[in-house]
């Protein structure tokens, strides 16, 4: 393995006995072209239970992952896909993965299968090692100042790191979920957070049919870029506590209006499980923040948003009954008048229609058109029937009334004879 060139003559002679300056002091040669893939599939055999635990086929992590020769495979069924960044203390633990058990339960009902873990040590502590400042190297991670021993001026480290082909490899990924309408949650710690601004800043500045949210807490390096996907304040969003010694170290690479600003005072938990203050730039940067609490705040908002998309559509549904209903009831309530206004022979339709009934419809073929006499004739005929035609009553009480006057003017015409002949 290549040696770090950018440690001094004199750190080498003074540490060489060391194993700090041992681990520090070799470059990985594949740490640069290492793909996500592989580094993804190295958590497969290390069980969800932890890692002294038999894992099995169901319960490992990046369960999503297992199987895949390429990355372009994966493609979960349902729900948003959550990917969770560790920092570079985060992947030197004992259990690499003792908070992935926890981020399942902040992540909410999203299936495992859909949880992403990246924590790759090899990795995280290489990118660093580009940028090793000649000092002494002992004395700054004694006194636990451990951002201090990477040179920022030039930051190499991040040239290195934008460079790589897991950051190539998590933007081809990320950009094929959103650009087939899925919802991604990128989250990432310290060194983490940088991984995830450099996927920020390579993603084509464009729209996407989904969504990508980005939260990132303590990070090294905050991007200054604006993008189109970015279309709500709350889709990226990096916390950074000013006594932070990532922005004491760090505060040339962090672009100030892409950054919330943290001031209050920091607790965390002692031996005897009380709540004390912490004070210095290296506590406060391990508990100032909880990437966990802010993926169970997005659960909360994504379970409020399937709560009230669910609502909507109960709303819509009865809304739709409700008009089929009405429109059922007008459909019968016609049909009723219908069946009252028919004529005797029954045949659907009123006298009043019948009227209104359009009788210069195209007549048969080989008929010609009646002429205006024709016409006038046909009213007239159909106007006399009509006088003539009354109910049954009425038109017994008019020939009654008609033969009455008949017998009178014959009786007085007969009475009037008479007359005549008696003075003749």
């Amino acid at each position: 393995m290549p040696r770090n060139n950018n440690t001094s003559e004199k750190v080498q002679n003074y540490l060489k006995r060391t194993r700090l300056y041992r681990a520090a002091r070799y470059i990985s040669k594949d740490v640069k072209d290492r793909s996500l893939l592989k580094s993804l599939q190295r958590l497969n055999n290390v069980s969800l239970d932890g890692p002294d635990k038999e894992p099995d086929e169901e319960n490992v992590v990046n369960k999503g992952i297992k199987g895949h020769n390429d990355l372009s495979q994966y493609n979960p069924k349902n729900g948003p896909i959550v990917i969770f960044i560790y920092g570079w203390q985060e992947c030197q633990t004992k259990d690499p993965v003792a908070g992935f058990r926890e981020h399942v339960r902040s992540a909410g009902l999203v299936p495992p299968e859909n949880i992403i873990i990246f924590c790759d040590h090899l990795f995280v502590s290489n990118c660093l090692k580009v940028s090793i400042k000649k000092e002494n190297l002992g004395k700054a991670i004694w006194n636990r100042e451990i951002f201090s021993i990477v040179d920022n001026e030039r930051a190499d480290w991040l040239h290195f790191l934008k460079n790589t082909t897991i950051i190539s490899d998590f933007v081809k990924l990320i950009t094929r979920l959103i650009d087939n309408s899925r919802k991604v949650y990128l989250y990432g710690n310290s060194f983490g957070g940088a991984i995830c601004n450099c996927i920020y800043d390579q993603i084509p500045n464009k729209k996407f049919t989904g969504e990508l949210y980005i939260r990132t807490t303590g990070s090294i390096y905050i991007s200054g870029e604006k993008k189109q996907y970015i279309e709500k304040k709350k889709q990226f969003i990096n916390e950074i506590h000013k006594k932070d010694q990532a922005y004491k170290y760090f505060e040339k690479t962090m672009d100030e209006d892409n950054t919330e600003f943290i001031t209050g005072p920091v607790f965390a938990r002692d031996e005897k499980g009380n709540y004390v203050e912490v004070k210095s730039s290296f506590d406060i940067h391990n508990n100032a923040y909880s990437l966990s609490l802010m993926a169970r705040d997005d659960a909360d908002e994504r379970e409020y948003e399937r709560a009230a998309e669910q609502q909507r559509r109960r709303r819509e549904d009865q809304r739709r009954q409700k008009e089929a209903f009405e429109a059922a009831m007008k459909e019968a309530a016609a049909e009723e008048l219908l069946s009252i206004n028919a004529g005797p022979q029954g045949d659907g339709q009123s006298d009043d229609e019948l009227d209104d009934m359009d009788v210069d419809k195209e007549l048969p073929k080989g008929a010609r058109e009646p002429t205006e006499f024709e016409r006038q004739k046909a009213e007239v005929a159909a106007a006399g029937s009509a006088d003539g035609m009354g109910e049954e009553k009425g038109g017994k009480r008019r020939t009654k009334k008609r033969n009455y006057t008949r017998r009178k003017k014959k009786s007085k015409r007969k009475k009037k004879s008479k007359r005549t002949q008696k003075k003749r």
